[in-house]
């Protein structure tokens, strides 16, 4: 009975389609879940980005390549968007390069995303900006030598994880929260930024720990400031060593 019951899992398994990747080589659309492939660079955009991605459910693999802006149009490399009113959920971005567009990657009102091993660099606005963004996390991305800040959380973007990213020679800020809650920014490496190493506006219930800052200005902190700027004390180096 025993060998009956593997051999129709067995079976089975040989029946269910293995989804593969949708391949990317040009400006998309994403308007489906699945996992798309960047297979080549993409220079240029044919609408609102590089790539737009108005769906959840979506994995975007970058593969080490890079998206680079050629226009002076206002538009990011990756714009994550609602287009029905309800903002994308579970979409992950990892390992590619946005370069010299407005915004790096651009998340108006998304929940759960995931963006890992982006390179944001040279872009005229912001390196990633999220807003109105919750739950979401941005890991081990390098984010540099843009216009404006490195990372910004903005308008109630909230509950939110930034954790062991380099952020530096931003024109602006490093990193900046604007009206955001309950947010952990924990073991970024921040250095060399032109205004401040992190700025706060309008901002409560954060942690804000265990990071390297080395600016010449490290924080600004406007209209309140209930957040938690260290963890307790424990066994083991901190990020200085």
């Amino acid at each position: 009975m025993i060998r009956t019951l593997l051999s129709l899992v067995l079976v089975l398994f040989t029946l269910i389609p293995f989804a593969a990747a949708t391949m990317i080589d040009g400006p998309t659309v994403i308007t489906a879940p699945g996992t798309y492939q960047l297979t080549s660079d993409v220079v240029g955009a044919d609408r609102d980005a590089a790539i737009e991605i108005i769906a959840s459910n979506v994995v975007l693999e970058g593969g080490g390549h890079v998206l680079a802006g050629t226009s002076a149009r206002d538009i990011p490399g990756i714009l994550i968007r609602t287009e029905r009113g309800t903002g994308p959920a579970d979409v992950v971005v990892r390992n590619l390069t946005v370069k010299d567009w407005t915004y790096g990657v651009h998340a108006l009102g998304a929940s759960h995303l995931v963006l890992e091993n982006v390179t944001s660099v040279g872009n005229r606005e912001h390196g990633l900006y999220l807003f109105a963004v919750s739950n979401s996390t941005i890991r081990s991305c390098r984010v540099e030598q843009n216009e404006g800040s490195g990372i910004v959380l903005s308008d109630v973007s909230h509950d939110n994880v930034v954790e062991q990213n380099t952020v530096v020679r931003n024109r602006q800020n490093g990193l900046m929260l604007i009206a955001s809650d309950r947010n952990h920014l924990t073991g970024n490496t921040v250095r060399e930024n032109g205004a401040f190493g992190i700025d706060c506006y309008l901002t409560k219930e954060n942690l804000i720990a265990d990071n390297l800052f080395f600016n010449t200005n490290n924080t600004h902190v406007e209209e309140l400031d209930r957040n938690t700027w260290s963890f307790p004390r424990s066994a083991g180096p901190n990020i200085a060593g």
